[in-house]
C-alpha cells in the first residue's frame, strides 16, 4: 500500500537548503587537452561543468549557495593564508547565492602554469574548503556538499 510518503520525502530532500563548494585543481596538468576531440583543456571542461551545474540548481532551488576554491594556483587568497602551509589556494567565489558575476568569475579561472600543486597542497586545500563550509552559515541547517575536481596528475 502506497501512502505517498516516498514522493513527499523526495520533495523535502530536494527543497532542503544546500551549499556546494567546488574545489578545483588549476595546476599545470589541467591545461592538457581533453574531451572527445581533444579541443578543450581539462580546466575548460571543469569550468563548463560548474557553470552548467550552478545554472541548473539555480532554476530548481531558491536556497542554493555555491563557492569555488582553486588549488595549485599562483595566487593565495583564503581565510587561512596567514598560517603556514595554506599557500597557492585561492578562494575565487565565496559562499553565497550565485549572482550575475558568478559565471564571469568562473570563466576567468586559469591554470597556474607553475605546477605548484602537490599532495601537501591538495590536503591543505581540502582543509581550507572544509573549514570554510563549516564557518559559512554555521548556525543554519544546510546540506553541505564538497566537490573536488582534479585530474590526479599533480
Amino acid at each position: 500500500m502506497d501512502l505517498g510518503l516516498a514522493s513527499s520525502r523526495n520533495r523535502i530532500i530536494m527543497a532542503a537548503k544546500s551549499m556546494v563548494h567546488f574545489l578545483v585543481d588549476v595546476s599545470e596538468s589541467m591545461d592538457g587537452l581533453a574531451g572527445v576531440e581533444g579541443t578543450g583543456s581539462k580546466l575548460d571542461i571543469v569550468k563548463s561543468m560548474i557553470v552548467t551545474h550552478v545554472c541548473q540548481r539555480k532554476l530548481t532551488s531558491k536556497t542554493f549557495e555555491v563557492a569555488v576554491t582553486s588549488f595549485g594556483d599562483r595566487n593565495t587568497s583564503n581565510h587561512m593564508q596567514t598560517e603556514d602551509g595554506y599557500d597557492n589556494i585561492n578562494q575565487i567565489v565565496k559562499m553565497d547565492v550565485p549572482d550575475q558575476n558568478f559565471t564571469q568569475e568562473i570563466l576567468k579561472m586559469n591554470y597556474s602554469g607553475s605546477g605548484v600543486a602537490n599532495n601537501e597542497s591538495t590536503i591543505a586545500a581540502l582543509m581550507v574548503t572544509f573549514d570554510a563550509m563549516i564557518k559559512a552559515k554555521a548556525n543554519y541547517k544546510y546540506n553541505r556538499i564538497m566537490v573536488m575536481v582534479t585530474d590526479g596528475e599533480s
